[in-house]
């Protein structure tokens, strides 16, 4: 998604990175139209551009990018049972972090481009998806107000990858229908009634990543 390329569309030898110099999707957003930006990741080890990879060598790839935090946090403290301290469940440190950043722009009249991903919750276990729920729904609540005129996208990158579900046909089939979910603010469809169009001729399509990269691109062109 923040490419807009196929895994084949990259020599072999760049996959691992570092990836300083590549065409990510925000920076296009904070170059050409002087947004704020944020990637923000929980789980160090098995983060999108540092799993098996060399991350980010010279600069961070944002103007927000707390993974020194992260690795401070799991290098010298207690963070067993999806807690830091068995006290602080660490979804609500991600989801704090990515509310932190969207009130500190809005309040600045600041457009921003926020890409938040939780890992470690359901990495090993698709069921524990259970346990993100009240977590999403109380952030969503809670940051209402500070976007009313932000396109909110809230979406997984696969489905369930194991168990013994994937043995059956329903499985296999889930497996690459991951949730996706979008918002589009009122004044946005107002001026632009036909996104909303579209929205709904594809809400029972199949959609892949490159579709969600082209909607990107066309945020940022201005549609």
């Amino acid at each position: 998604m923040p490419l807009g390329k196929r895994v084949v569309d990259y020599p072999k030898n760049e996959l691992n990175g570092p990836f300083d110099d590549w065409p990510l999707i925000w920076r296009r957003f904070e170059l050409e139209k002087g947004y704020s930006t944020a990637l923000i990741e929980d789980y160090p080890s098995l983060t999108l551009f540092n799993y098996e990879s060399k991350g980010f060598l010279r600069s961070s790839p944002t103007s927000f990018y707390p993974r020194p935090f992260w690795l401070h946090m799991y290098q010298n403290h207690d963070i067993s049972h999806l807690c830091l301290n068995k006290r602080i469940p660490k979804i609500e440190i991600l989801l704090n972090q990515t509310k932190a950043f969207i009130e500190a722009n809005s309040e600045r009249s600041m457009p921003y481009f926020s890409f938040t991903f939780s890992i470690e919750v359901t990495h090993d276990d698709f069921n524990k998806a259970q346990l993100l729920d009240s977590h999403i729904s109380h952030f969503i609540e809670s940051i209402r107000n500070s976007v009313n005129n932000t396109i909110l996208i809230v979406m997984g990158d696969h489905g369930n990858r194991y168990g013994p579900v994937l043995k059956t046909t329903i499985g296999r089939i889930e497996e690459r229908m991951p949730l996706f979910a979008i918002h589009l603010p009122k004044q946005l469809v107002k001026i632009y009634p036909h996104l909303q169009y579209f929205l709904d001729e594809n809400n029972d399509k199949l959609i892949n990543w490159l579709d969600l990269h082209q909607l990107l691109t066309d945020i940022v062109e201005g549609i």
